[in-house]
């Protein structure tokens, strides 16, 4: 990873990509990254009117050098000194991103064979599941919106059949964005149910804790006050 942070105004260090982590996701936050530093002009290759010769010459430069150190050495080995940061961004794109059939069969086969198990995570499921999306679309394969809000209903375990009937009943058609949306709500429901259960196993086992205490007391005193009449009487 880099090390250090970057400014305050350019947000927080992006880990280089390494080949193995999610590309697209890189891809964006790199993308965040040059518009932070005003250089994603650089992606198109188009210079702004306004801009002089010198000044874009710098902007190419600039760019060029932000995505190579945002690469670790084995990536960075497919760009070459020659190439443009429009030119380098290309080749990223082709090598891990590359619109070949075997490529989309592998994208494909993640997505329908994403499964969110027992417990698990609902924020996390939503978002490996919204990658996947953005990761066909990269290499144009795209679904209908109320195709993919199926796929992602799909992918819920058995316990939420319920919560599928309610959002599909009465209904001829269904946004993702609202499966989404009904999903994190659920979650913060779950999150809510399960403090409050906490706090009321708490509240309970404190309960118990003290009328133990009361007990033994008592007991404690019962035992001293036979003493003290077996004493008396003695």
């Amino acid at each position: 990873m880099l090390k250090g942070k970057m400014n305050a105004d350019q947000g927080p260090a992006l880990k280089p990509f390494d080949g193995k982590d999610d590309f697209t996701d890189w891809q964006r936050m790199m993308k965040n990254v040059l518009i932070q530093q005003d250089l994603d002009d650089a992606l198109d290759g188009k210079k702004p009117e306004s801009m002089t010769e010198a000044a874009w010459n710098k902007v190419l430069k600039k760019a060029k050098s932000s995505i190579e150190i945002h690469l670790t050495r084995s990536v960075r080995s497919h760009i070459t000194e020659k190439m443009s940061a429009q030119e380098a961004w290309e080749k990223l794109e082709n090598v891990y991103m590359g619109k070949t059939v075997s490529n989309k069969l592998f994208l494909k086969d993640e997505l329908f064979g994403l499964r969110l198990e027992e417990g698990g995570d609902i924020e996390d499921h939503v978002c490996r599941f919204q990658n996947c999306i953005a990761n066909l679309q990269k290499v144009e394969e795209t679904y209908k919106d109320d195709d993919m809000a199926i796929i992602l209903l799909r992918s819920l375990p058995s316990s939420f059949k319920h919560f599928r009937t309610t959002l599909m009943f009465g209904k001829e058609s269904l946004k993702l964005e609202d499966v989404i949306q009904a999903l994190q709500s659920y979650a913060k429901l779950d999150d809510i149910t399960e403090s409050s259960q906490g706090l009321y196993a708490k509240g309970k086992e404190r309960g118990q804790e003290k009328t133990k205490e009361e007990k033994t007391g008592n007991r404690g005193r019962s035992k001293s006050k036979k003493k003290k009449e077996k004493k008396e009487g003695c």
